[in-house]
């Protein structure tokens, strides 16, 4: 059994690779469309008839050979509904936001959904196909660090092997694990034994689980990349960062010199007005002083013209005695003589 096959039309003669799920899809929406389609798998140029299975005890898909050349291994179970459902529902996103507590991911990376797939084709010294491809958009930096794209794996029943994850890393392809926890496989209840596939019960899982990823996509990067032009970027980034970081400490420690400076200018100006205040009531008590001392002499010049004054009125009382006395000794004398 297998995974994917290629599938032409036989009148357009247009071929894709196709998952087994998507040609299941295909064959309930559009059956048509799905007769109209050639499905096979190519082993050196040579092409091997498959038709698509659906195995409700294990909720597997996978390509059935009508006829099993010998040689030919299996790549495995088929794919589970929940991985299907999980990159389908990854492919839907224009904003990835991938997170790893642990580790300290929190990453938040627009995608251009017009340029991505499921899927993709990458023929190192292997050829290999990603769960999920996507073309970054422009003017972010993880644009410049990974040229341009990721890929997500989806991780449930197995992790990426070792020999794809070496030949990204090697090849400048990052790629995101995404780790499907138990707890989501069993809330969906896409492993359920027995269950029917249909359309309705395929697109509500992804559309539930689509609304899921757009919050958080929760896994660990096992090739991680850096284009060559990016680290001579996050080196000038770094430098521009570090003279920045010299500069707004110059500038503190300018502005706190400043401020400073101003405060003692402050003080000195409070100081030197409080100076000029004192300055000016020493002199004012001064020019008291000197007008009390003025006013001193002056009163030490009236008590002296006072004390004159006193005994000037004192001997003038005293001529003013003697006159009167005289006066009356004479006014009897002649009162006398009148009367002789």
């Amino acid at each position: 059994m297998k995974t994917y096959a290629f599938a032409t039309n036989r009148i357009t003669n247009d071929t894709n690779f196709m998952c087994a799920f998507d040609a299941i899809r295909l064959k309930e929406k559009d059956y048509k469309g799905y007769k109209l389609l050639d499905f096979y798998y190519k082993i050196s140029e040579e092409k091997y008839p498959v038709y698509p299975r659906f195995n409700s005890s294990t909720q597997r898909a996978y390509f059935v050979f009508y006829n099993r050349p010998d040689g030919i291994k299996a790549d495995g179970d088929g794919e589970t509904l929940t991985h299907y459902v999980a990159k389908t529902a990854l492919l839907n996103l224009s904003k990835l936001h991938l997170v790893n507590d642990k580790k300290e991911i929190d990453l938040c990376i627009s995608v251009n959904k017009e340029k991505s797939c499921n899927e993709k084709r990458f023929d190192f010294e292997d050829t290999f196909y990603a769960d999920v491809y996507y073309e970054l958009d422009k003017h972010q930096e993880y644009y410049y660090k990974w040229y341009g794209i990721l890929v997500l794996e989806v991780e449930i029943t197995h992790k990426v092997d070792n020999n794809k994850r070496f030949l990204f890393e090697k090849n400048n392809v990052p790629i995101f694990e995404v780790k499907i926890s138990k707890k989501m496989i069993d809330e969906f209840g896409l492993e359920t034994s027995g269950a029917k596939i249909s359309e309705g019960r395929i697109e509500k899982a992804i559309v539930n689980m689509t609304k899921i990823f757009e919050k958080n996509i929760y896994g660990d990067f096992i090739s991680n990349p850096s284009s060559k032009e990016y680290e001579l970027m996050n080196k000038y980034k770094n430098e521009i960062k570090q003279f920045k970081d010299r500069r707004d400490r110059e500038e503190k420690d300018y502005l706190v010199a400043r401020s400073k400076r101003i405060e003692e200018e402050r003080l000195l100006n409070e100081y030197q007005l409080h100076n000029n205040y004192y300055e000016s009531i020493i002199q004012e008590n001064e020019d008291v002083k000197n007008i009390n001392e003025k006013l001193s002499q002056e009163l030490d010049i009236a008590k002296e013209k006072n004390i004159k004054l006193s005994n000037e009125n004192k001997r003038f009382n005293e001529l003013n005695y003697a006159f009167k006395h005289f006066l009356v000794l004479l006014w009897n004398k002649i009162i006398m003589k009148m009367k002789k």
